[in-house]
């Protein structure tokens, strides 16, 4: 039976974030959709928002003439509604009753695709809006995903952006450890026992014919 409800598929580009999310849409019950640009980045935005709203607002009476005149919707009635919004999307007009865990992956973790916003604040925010959430973090060489699809451009333009994608995995290490499981490209697409490790992190039966069906096929370009 499935340990989360939600999942999150993170890593670079060109990591097998595609690969996973293939794998755990093969498991009965779930629903891993693909990249979303970060859409809950902005919602963790308004909510940060609203916060500093409220903060603001203790200082003052709530009356008409007061600069954060405001009314009775704030942070955490955002949150619920936050909630709805994340479901929704990743349903996509399904019924949630099939489905016993559901989530997405997205590689857009880096610096400047946060737009400096912490990323274990923003972790913290997606736990709140995604109850019971896992995440799955992908790893692969560093040499092997910058000579792969669009990094080696990226690189010529931006010589840096090897560290950058360093300095993420760093912070996804420090996310909590409960509810985080990393592994490997080359683990996965060696069959190594870390991905048994994987389907025990889910709470589900690992099936080597399934596993081998998947990566027999094509994921990502």
């Amino acid at each position: 039976m499935a340990h989360y409800e939600h999942i999150i598929i993170c890593g670079a580009g060109r990591s097998g974030t595609t690969l996973v999310s293939g794998l755990l849409n093969a498991i009965d019950g779930y629903l891993i959709r693909g990249e979303n640009y970060n859409f809950p980045l902005y919602l963790y935005k308004a909510y940060r928002a609203l916060i500093e709203t409220e903060k603001n607002a203790e200082s003052f009476n709530n009356t008409p003439t007061s600069p954060w005149y405001r009314g009775r919707y704030g942070a955490a009635d955002f949150i619920e509604h936050c909630r709805l919004v994340i479901r929704s999307m990743v349903l996509g007009g399904k019924p949630a009753a099939f489905f016993s865990c559901v989530g997405f992956k997205e590689i857009r973790w880096l610096g400047r695709d946060l737009h400096d916003e912490s990323l274990a604040g923003y972790f913290e925010f997606l736990h709140q809006v995604m109850p019971k959430l896992g995440v799955i973090v992908v790893t692969r060489e560093i040499d092997s995903i910058l000579r792969s699809g669009w990094w080696p451009a990226a690189l010529q333009m931006e010589p840096g952006v090897g560290q950058e994608i360093i300095d993420l995995y760093q912070d996804l290490e420090q996310l909590p450890e409960q509810n985080r499981f990393t592994i490997a490209y080359e683990q996965i697409v060696a069959r190594e026992r870390r991905m048994e490790q994987l389907f025990d992190f889910l709470g589900e039966r690992y099936d080597a014919d399934l596993v081998n069906r998947v990566l027999a096929k094509k994921h990502s370009y």
